[in-house]
């Protein structure tokens, strides 16, 4: 039988380049670190860590054979610093730490920057070679437009750029020229595209933002506000909306309870009020899942209510949503304001929503 996913899980779950300087750092440590770690679902992560000089980093972690024998790969940009021997990586999911062994090589630490004990390799060797991603990935940051050029400021990084004359480029001065107030206003800016070395006006190689997809701009919206959820398994990233502030918990489905949910779904994630009353129990906001694409169409033809809306296609699953129906909180009380004020429309979550 199909039943709409989300609102049968009604108990609380256990959470189970080179742009402008802004910071000195070592230069002997910037370069490209490359190497292959572990990976429980695939034949191994080939991990591509740039180290810029500017503190600024961008990491390619490649799941090998992970899609019907393809490779994914997912990009993360952020900054680093060193201390001693242990450079830390900020901007991605979690902090990520790395010791300097040699000046040539780094050592992956545990999430609590301990040595990881075990045979297998976790070692990301430096390399001659230059590094550039192989395809667009979600970025977010404040765009700004002075003398005829926008620039570009991503979050995560700080990494400040110009934007290329090429692309959607026309599109995104188009839309800032309609919402601006002020001239050189910065204003919150979420697109695909990608960095790359190009001539600037002089001819000079400076590197740029090329943007490959508008998303959208959100006044009033700061870096601040910026948050991704990335699950490598399911294959996408999500973007918390800023409204959600930080009264959210995510959860991912147990095995042995999406059996029973959806068992048609290889994957499920769920997004939870956190109530300010303590006598309430967290109520979902949204629920993800993730099909494998040989199991959609018999899941969709069921009949019965619908499992969920669609949200898109991927290589190797079709990502669902599961919305609540109803306000779960008495009337005219804070969550029930809350819950309100948070609730997302499928719209929000597609554009929301990076997949491959």
């Amino acid at each position: 039988m199909k039943v709409p996913f989300l609102l049968t899980a009604l108990l609380f779950l256990p959470l189970a380049c080179s742009c402008d300087k802004k910071a000195d750092s070592p230069a002997q440590i910037a370069g490209v670190y490359e190497g292959v770690i572990p990976c429980a679902d695939c034949e191994g992560i080939r991990v591509t860590l740039r180290l810029d000089p500017d503190s600024t980093f961008l990491a390619e972690n490649t799941y090998l054979e992970a899609e019907n024998g393809q490779d994914r790969s997912f990009y993360e940009p952020g900054r680093w610093e060193i201390s001693g021997d242990k450079i830390t990586l900020r901007g991605g999911e979690e902090e990520k730490f790395y010791r300097l062994v040699d000046g040539q090589r780094l050592q992956m630490l545990d999430s609590e920057g301990q040595e990881i004990r075990s045979a297998a390799n976790y070692t990301l060797a430096r390399t001659a070679k230059t590094f550039q991603p192989s395809h667009p990935f979600l970025l977010e940051g404040m765009y700004s437009y002075l003398a005829d050029a926008g620039r570009f400021s991503e979050c995560r990084s700080g990494k400040t750029c110009p934007v290329a004359f090429k692309g959607e480029n026309a599109r995104v001065e188009s839309e800032y020229s309609k919402i601006r107030r002020e001239p050189a206003e910065k204003i919150f800016l979420s697109v695909e595209g990608y960095f790359a070395p190009l001539p600037d006006m002089e001819g000079n190689l400076k590197e740029q933002l090329v943007i490959t997809r508008f998303i959208r701009f959100e006044p009033g919206k700061s870096c601040a506000g910026a948050e991704i959820f990335h699950h490598p398994g399911a294959g996408f990233r999500f973007r918390i909306p800023s409204k959600w502030n930080a009264r959210y918990q995510i959860v991912e489905t147990k095995p042995e309870m999406l059996k029973t949910i959806l068992p048609a779904a290889a994957y499920m994630v769920e997004f939870w009020y956190l109530p300010v009353d303590s006598a309430y129990i967290p109520q979902a906001l949204l629920a993800i899942a993730a099909i494998p694409n040989e199991n959609i169409d018999a899941l969709l033809a069921e009949p019965g209510p619908p499992a969920g809306e669609v949200l898109g296609k991927g290589a190797r699953y079709t990502y669902l949503a599961s919305l609540p129906q109803s306000n779960p909180f008495v009337p005219g009380s804070e969550d029930y304001k809350n819950f309100q004020a948070m609730e997302v429309n499928l719209g929000e979550i597609k554009n929301s929503l990076e997949y491959r």
